[in-house]
């Protein structure tokens, strides 16, 4: 019934739109039309085809190179609040956790593959099991970031549950030499200063033929969170460094290279973990908790074109290390206590992974009434997880006694470790075929077959290993995600679609894990989850393309939701849950109201609930998703003006509200995140190829909890991050 509702009511906007837009169209030839207007008319690859955002028929953000500067966004915390329906629940630096429409059921670390899939032009960036690092990109030298909204099973595979994140970077330039240079630095509110420096080069070597571009870039992020424990301030500052160099080689009118090196190695010294109650930016932890992340991906692009197809070829190879430090006395300190062990119980992780990917495509580019494409995808990660948790001097005092310690690899005062090889591999086939009939109609029709396979050996030792083997356990699980789509485009600023869209992600081993005696074991894999996105919506530019408004509503049907539970000694693992429904409409809208001054506004609406639970999970029916705020939205203001010869001044205004959320799936005893409103203002100016920006970030000093982590040392918080005051200097050349 409430589907229903949803649906007659997207009915009265379309009905409505439609009729403004008629009469819109009737006024223009009176209405004096403006010099240019400033709503650009973005295109993007979301399809895997390049085309203007307003003929794909499906909901997609972009912002683009020119916007992402003047917000700020130098990395993805600069401009998620800006995307209607996607949150970004942050675990600390590199461990970020996104979602769409409230597809998710933790917004804290688990081993489940991410529910979204995150992409650096055909380089994807997460491993599907047990994604401990998010990498945190640097947004320079970047033509523009998407987010698809909805599943993408079909083009993007497992993973893409409800959706996918793509940075799309700029492409050498074969024909002209391009420079530019930006620093930035930023004061923070009783935190320490924050400095980057980032640098662009394009070199054409050969005239239309052959060019290289490279960038680097260095972040030196301050900290603002005080540990009292240690009697430290400022823990969490950051260290970032990274570039990419990117070969481009026409061989000739039909034949082009492009070899991609990406490398990026952030540090942050500590995570930006905070009290729940008490003073803000202030945290109690025997041990610095960071998550570091190095990571290399090198892709080597082909395209060949034919008379009528196009031929695309993607092979990718990628590295990482991740490396992570975690206080777990709040737990674990019991247990060693008795013992006269009172220094502490602390995890240590370590992560090396190595991921080849290959997709090859095949893209129709004739002027036929069918559009199609067909590819095949295979990736294959390998990765060796290397964990402790320990506790020093307790082997000591074990030896003492003549009671059994831990073996090689482990270190005698370790209470469990666990040493794991995973390797993981999915193959699949994929197309989609859109067929027009006429100029105004079309249907697209699209399916992906895939198959995964996982091998997994675990070995666990220590003192609460027990008796516990080795793990050597081997699965397999092929699935199908088909789409369609239908769409009307009565002229080329109106666009009314429908669609129906399958999104699925991979059912895994979990670890093997002790238990008290008479507790139930913990189950030895969880399977697959998968859920239909029905989406209705429309896109529109309406008085001479001044206005740009979108507005979509979706009903979301998820079975077998796999959910991260705890066994009563606090150890994770994974299960199937039970199913859920997540409804809602997304709207944005970018009007140039004159020459000198634009609004924009977005706003997300998501219900999201757990319509049935399976038997020994702790939630109950009727449960809201964790991380899954109802309201979101983000407006700004822009004016400029002509200040002199070749001198333009601005100043933007950007505000963002988001209402609260539950950090669990069980809301009876989930602790909430806050409600807030933030507001940031950047002030500019450009001369000619110079720019000048002083900007203020979280102006009314916010300290909003906007994530809670439910972690082994107890319950904290990461709010947002306080006041910036900041300036930024850019060069192009």
């Amino acid at each position: 019934m409430q589907l229903n509702k949803s649906v007659i009511a997207m009915s009265v906007i379309v009905g409505l739109i439609h009729s403004a837009n008629a009469v819109s169209v009737e006024q223009s030839a009176a209405k004096a039309k403006k010099e240019e207007s400033s709503i650009e008319r973005i295109s993007v690859t979301a399809t895997k085809r390049y085309q203007p955002l307003i003929d794909v028929p499906m909901s997609v953000s972009a912002i683009g190179e020119e916007k992402l500067e003047e917000i700020g966004a130098d990395n993805f915390d600069g401009y998620v609040r800006q995307i209607p329906g996607l949150s970004h629940n942050s675990n600390g630096g590199n461990s970020a956790k996104f979602s769409i429409r409230g597809v998710t059921t933790s917004t804290n670390q688990t081993n489940t593959q991410a529910p979204v899939s995150l992409y650096q032009d055909e380089l994807p960036l997460l491993d599907s099991f047990s994604p401990f690092a998010t990498p945190d990109l640097r947004l320079f030298d970047v033509n523009r970031v998407e987010v698809l909204r909805g599943p993408q099973g079909t083009l993007f595979g497992s993973g893409a549950l409800g959706g996918a994140i793509r940075v799309i970077t700029n492409k050498p330039n074969v024909n002209d030499f391009e420079a530019k240079v930006s620093t930035t630095i930023v004061t923070i509110d009783e935190g320490e200063a924050s400095y980057d420096l980032n640098a662009m080069v394009n070199l054409p070597l050969i005239d239309d033929e052959l060019a290289l571009r490279a960038v680097i870039y260095s972040r030196d992020g301050g900290g603002y969170v005080d540990n009292l424990t240690l009697g430290e301030k400022d823990v969490n500052s950051r260290d970032t460094i990274g570039g990419r160099v990117m070969l481009t080689w026409n061989a000739s009118d039909d034949l082009s290279f492009l070899l991609n090196v990406v490398s990026q190695d952030d540090s942050p010294k500590d995570r930006a973990f905070s009290r729940i109650d008490g003073p803000a930016y202030e945290y109690d932890s025997r041990f610095k908790e960071p998550l570091t992340l190095d990571f290399t991906s090198t892709n080597l692009l082909v395209d060949y074109e034919f008379d009528s197809v196009s031929l695309t070829s993607s092979s990718t190879f990628s590295s990482r290390d991740e490396y992570a430090f975690n206080d777990v006395s709040g737990l674990m300190g019991p247990v060693v206590s008795p013992f006269g062990i009172t220094s502490g119980v602390s995890i240590l992780t370590q992560i090396e992974s190595e991921t080849f990917a290959q997709e090859v495509r095949l893209t129709s580019n004739s002027d036929s009434a069918l559009e199609w494409l067909i590819g095949a995808f295979y990736i294959k990660s390998d990765r060796d997880i290397f964990s402790e948790a320990k506790a020093e001097g307790l082997g000591d005092v074990f030896t003492a006694i003549g009671l059994p310690t831990a073996s090689t690899p482990f270190t005698e005062d370790a209470l469990l470790g666990q040493d794991t090889t995973v390797i993981t591999t999915e193959t699949a086939f994929f197309g989609e075929a859109t067929y027009f009939f006429n100029d105004e109609l079309s249907v697209t029709l699209g399916a992906r077959w895939f198959e995964n396979t996982q091998e997994l050996k675990l070995h666990l030792d220590g003192i609460l290993a027990g008796p516990l083997p080795d793990t050597d356990t081997d699965s397999t699980e092929s699935s199908v995600t088909p789409k369609f789509s239908i769409s009307y485009k009565p002229n080329n600023d109106l666009h009314y679609y429908a669609s129906a869209t399958k999104g699925y992600r991979v059912g895994q081993s979990n670890f093997a894990l002790p238990s008290l005696p008479g507790e139930p074991e913990t189950p030895a894999a969880y399977g697959s989850d998968s859920l239909w996105n029905y989406e209705i919506g429309v896109k529109s530019f309406w008085l001479d393309g001044d206005l740009d408004f979108e507005v979509a509503a979706y009903f979301i049907d998820w079975q077998d939701i796999q959910l991260t539970q705890r066994t009563p000694v606090g150890f994770q693992f994974i299960d199937n849950a039970g199913e859920a429904t997540s409804k809602g409409a997304e709207l944005s809208l970018s009007y140039s109201i004159t020459n000198n001054m634009s609004f924009g506004t977005s706003i997300g609406y998501n219900d999201t609930e757990l319509t049935s639970v399976n038997e020994g999970v702790d939630a109950t029916q009727g449960d809201e998703l964790p991380g899954a705020a109802k309201l979101k939205l983000a407006n700004n203001i822009k004016w400029t003006q002509d200040l002199g010869t070749d001198v333009i001044g601005y100043i933007r205004l950007d505000h963002q509200y988001s209402s609260d959320a539950f950090s669990t799936l069980n809301n009876a005893t989930s602790v909430k995140t806050d409600s807030y409103n933030v507001f940031n203002v950047h002030v500019g100016a450009t001369f000619d190829d110079l720019e000048l920006v002083l900007f203020v970030k979280n102006i009314s000093k916010e300290d909003a909890v906007t994530n809670v982590i439910n972690g082994l040392n107890g319950v904290t918080a990461i709010r947002l991050t306080p006041q910036e005051i900041g300036l930024t200097l850019r060069a192009s050349f």
